[in-house]
């Protein structure tokens, strides 16, 4: 299996996306010229419009960042601390099948990609790349290349971070190619492993609950180096026990999404797959196996299930992940105005996001939705790049954690308004007011 590196910041302009070589790979205009179907990623719950760093969470002073597998409430540990996420991803697939994901078989598969590929975020609004930074944490280490190369690599990685987390562009560029044309019910990614910055190690005291205040980093393996990091992957990577005694299930290698999506044979496609990483954080405590440490840890919200250190330390079921598929030549837009109820200066308030799901879905209470904003321009929001079709929307609001207090946690789980059904077609704007 082929491997690829890939280097992320935040912003980046189609035309340095369609003209900069990354890595080994062909400019993006000419896999456009040469692919009928380009995937994309980002990291945030919305498809377009995220919200700010700023909204939520505010670090450890803000109790909404702190999960209750947390013994005390203290600032060992700040969502500065975080640093990065790293993303080591593989093959990617589309499947037809009503078979059980046990016993697909390679004949069900069609490959989008099959190379191996690695992702680097900051945890930054608008981040800023150094030269010493790309050599020393992003291995690039090298004499040959000149000043112009050099920031012509700076200028790649801080526009690919716009792109993930800012919602600049499409999104990040996932390189792959084309598939067969028809109907697909799964969309499946194979994720090998996920790091998050700097967590941090503590000695527990005699009493067995409270930490020592000396705590050190924690290292972790990623793409064969040893580095300060900590790999939050473990605790999504498989169900627990199922019928048939001690038999697990993998879930995260590989990933499946469900949905039915067709695939034309001649017109261009867009794939859009997001993990909702942004504003979406917690803090976590997990004691080692000797019970005689304690890491703490950000990972995202246990939104479907509460993850608890000492009895399920698993968070299968909240992988907070969704995908979509359309046509950029074929596709409308929703828009409405939205009472001041749901806004704050001029945008939506941190813990409110417009969504649409297919009419006939159920809301979004326990998955990210499909299209989703998290800001407005003054009272005015808008969801782009929708297929045509009929709609319903509703305000989502993060009123509640995974065990039931109200305290918001990253993800919105409750229906505030809706649903407000529209009807899509191309190049038509289609209004759904929210009063």
């Amino acid at each position: 299996m082929k491997r690829n590196l890939f280097f992320f910041g935040f912003p980046l302009s189609l035309f340095l996306l369609m003209t900069l070589s990354a890595c080994n790979h062909d400019p993006l205009f000419d896999q456009l010229a040469e692919n009928r179907i380009v995937m994309f990623m980002k990291g945030t719950y919305s498809s377009n419009g995220p919200k700010s760093f700023t909204a939520f969470p505010a670090g450890e002073t803000n109790a909404n960042a702190l999960d209750d597998s947390r013994t005390t409430v203290d600032s060992r540990l700040d969502l500065s601390d975080l640093e990065i996420i790293k993303l080591d991803l593989s093959q990617v697939s589309m499947i037809n099948t009503s078979k059980d994901d046990f016993d697909i078989n390679e004949d069900d598969v069609q490959k989008l990609s099959d190379e191996r590929q690695l992702f680097f975020f900051k945890f930054m609004e608008n981040p800023t790349f150094t030269k010493e930074e790309l050599y020393n944490k992003y291995d690039l280490e090298d004499p040959n290349l000149s000043d112009t190369e050099i920031q012509n690599k700076i200028s790649l990685v801080t526009q690919q971070n716009l792109e993930f987390f800012k919602g600049q562009g499409y999104g990040v560029h996932y390189h792959g190619g084309d598939i067969a044309s028809g109907t697909y019910n799964k969309f499946r990614i194979f994720i090998r492993k996920i790091v998050t910055g700097q967590a941090k190690s503590y000695l527990l005291q005699e009493d067995g609950v409270t930490l020592y205040s000396d705590p050190w980093t924690t290292t972790t393996e990623f793409d064969n180096d040893t580095e300060d990091s900590y790999e939050i992957s473990q605790f999504y990577r498989y169900l627990p026990t199922e019928v048939g005694g001690s038999q697990t299930r993998n879930y995260l290698f590989p990933l499946t999404l469900t949905r039915s999506v067709q695939i034309p044979s001649k017109d261009p496609v867009h794939i859009e797959f997001r993990i909702f990483i942004k504003n979406n954080m917690r803090s976590y405590q997990a004691s080692d196996y000797s019970g005689l440490f304690n890491a703490r840890f950000w990972a995202f919200s246990d939104f479907k299930e509460n993850y608890d250190n000492s009895v399920n330390r698993s968070m299968y079921m909240s992988f907070p992940a969704t995908f979509r598929v359309y046509n950029p030549f074929n596709v409308g837009t929703i828009q409405g105005n939205l009472g001041a109820t749901y806004t704050s200066s001029g945008d939506l308030t941190a813990d409110r996001y417009v969504v649409a799901v297919q009419t006939g879905t159920a809301p979004p209470t326990n998955f990210v939705s499909e299209l989703a904003t998290g800001s407005a321009a003054g009272s005015v929001y808008n969801l782009t790049n929708v297929a045509p079709g009929t709609y319903d929307v509703y305000i989502m609001r993060d009123v509640t954690n995974s065990a039931g207090v109200s305290t918001p946690d990253g993800f919105p789980e409750t229906v505030e308004v809706g649903p407000v059904t529209v009807t899509v077609t191309k190049d038509q704007t289609a209004t759904a007011n929210i009063p």
